[in-house]
């Protein structure tokens, strides 16, 4: 059963959502420098479906979505601030260009919500929430998510190149063909995660906590484990790892198995 109501809101619909409303010249268009943003805060559009809406330029402050459904939003230079987006489920094109351009997430509440074949690179979610929720097929290449939460979440084909997860939490997380590509993860809490066939191709793991954590045929080329924490008993299962490395690890006190 799904759990949104019966209202589904279109490109026709919305429309007559904002058609009576004035475009109005905030400080956010200033700092964005748009002409105008369509003024729909502090409306609650909680577990509403919304089919390929156009928000691009919307003042969205203090909007409830809590569980709705978006299938090919338009969020381009869209203000965020407050709004509630827990639980959300989007479903995105990844053959579009990215529908988040120029949106600020610093901060944003995103726990327990489902991404699925999304463009999300180049974007800040600095300080953001997002835990317990789903990325599948997903593109996060040079954003930033720096000091979130992303503990007990799942990824599947996600692209996380040149992207800075300083400090981020990652505790118990689950992936599978993900790219770390030139991340970022220092200081992250990579304690209790689950990794399977990721590639870690130069990645930054200096003080990351490790304790708990297994990698599954994964490829540590050119990766720096400089002061890695809790090192001892992280399982490395058929991993492809130079032998710099891999003699390093071992000397911590990891449990190496190599592929035959």
């Amino acid at each position: 059963m799904r759990p949104f109501s019966a209202n589904t809101y279109n490109k026709k619909n919305i429309a007559n959502i904002i058609r009576d409303i004035k475009c109005k010249k905030c400080n956010y268009c200033t700092t964005k420098k748009i002409k105008g943003c369509t003024d729909l805060t502090n409306r609650d559009f909680s577990g509403e479906y919304f089919d390929s809406v156009n928000f691009c330029n919307a003042d969205l402050s203090n909007v409830n979505f809590q569980g709705s459904f978006f299938s090919e939003p338009n969020f381009s230079n869209v203000n965020f601030t407050d709004a509630n987006l827990t639980g959300v489920f989007m479903r995105g094109n990844l053959e579009l260009e990215n529908d988040f351009q120029g949106v600020n997430l610093e901060g944003a509440d995103l726990s327990n919500s489902f991404f699925t074949h999304f463009k999300l690179n180049n974007l800040n979610f600095n300080n953001g929430n997002l835990m317990r929720s789903i990325f599948n097929y997903v593109d996060l290449k040079k954003s930033i998510l720096t000091n979130i939460n992303l503990s007990d979440s799942t990824f599947y084909n996600v692209d996380f190149s040149d992207a800075n997860l300083e400090n981020v939490n990652l505790r118990k997380s689950r992936s599978h063909l993900t790219k770390y590509t030139n991340t970022n993860l220092k200081n992250a809490d990579l304690s209790m995660s689950v990794c399977v066939e990721g590639n870690f191709q130069n990645t930054n793991f200096e003080s990351v906590d490790l304790k708990g954590a297994c990698f599954l045929w994964c490829s540590f080329s050119d990766a720096d484990f400089t002061d890695a924490k809790n090192v001892s008993g992280t399982r490395f299962n058929s991993c492809i790892i130079p032998d710099s490395t891999l003699n390093y690890l071992k000397s911590k006190g990891a449990i190496i198995t190599l592929s035959h």
